[in-house]
């Protein structure tokens, strides 16, 4: 092998790398998202930029979603929710990136040095985050960045558990296989029923909530022992 096909094949790697973070990346947003599928609908997954911007011209892919309650009436909480929707997709790359044992040994790290994280094109998703995160800051007199770091380690401890790491597997496998590498509404609805995601997610999803909310209790008492 030439060194010109040694360089094709490394550049090969490095895209093929990219394209699979990516799906897991995005996978990490829909598994959340259908966690709260009572608030929220999901309308497209996809790692394809042109379909990205046929729902939105501004979008270089991802998520797109319908809130199914009135954001008027919203609370801290709700917004809670969508915060770590917008933060899954960075945890879910870098575990798969990073691999398990990495995030193990560093996730109490992460507040003080956040290149531990792979925050690779994710500047809409930390706005998302910290707009919601900024509210309930406000409403329970917590530091916001405490409340960024809070969520994403409870993803990471959601993620470790392997039946849900399976879940997001196989929805990235579904992104990378599936033509236009794009779900939408009716392929996602199709997809997390027949593919087991769904009751895998109700089997979880009582559990997650205990360990988050109610926010009052779980971070004010977390954050007494914290200085993040």
């Amino acid at each position: 092998m030439n060194i010109v096909e040694k360089i094709k094949l490394v550049f090969h790697s490095i895209l093929k790398t990219k394209k699979i973070s990516r799906a897991y990346h995005e996978a990490g947003h829909g598994i959340v998202a259908e966690l709260f599928n009572d608030l929220i609908e999901l309308k497209l997954l996809t790692i394809n930029e042109k379909a990205a911007k046929k729902y939105d011209d501004k979008s270089n892919g991802g998520l797109s979603m319908k809130l199914k309650y009135n954001p008027k009436n919203d609370d801290y909480e709700n917004g809670d929710k969508i915060s770590l929707v917008a933060l899954a997709g960075i945890c879910s790359r870098t575990l798969y990136l990073k691999g398990r044992n990495y995030v193990i040994e560093n996730r109490f790290k992460f507040p003080n040095n956040p290149n531990l994280v792979d925050f690779d094109g994710s500047s809409e998703d930390l706005k998302i985050a910290e707009y919601n995160n900024k509210r309930t800051s406000l409403s329970l007199k917590i530091k916001t960045s405490y409340i960024m770091w809070s969520a994403m380690i409870v993803l990471f401890d959601f993620f470790f558990n392997p039946e849900i790491y399976t879940q997001i597997k196989l929805l990235a496998e579904k992104l990378l296989l599936t033509k236009g590498q794009t779900l939408e509404q009716k392929e996602l609805e199709i997809f997390m029923q027949q593919s087991g995601i769904r009751e895998k997610l109700k089997k979880y999803k009582k559990e997650f909530y205990e360990t988050r909310y109610p926010l009052t209790k779980t971070l004010i008492i977390n954050s007494l022992n914290k200085e993040i």
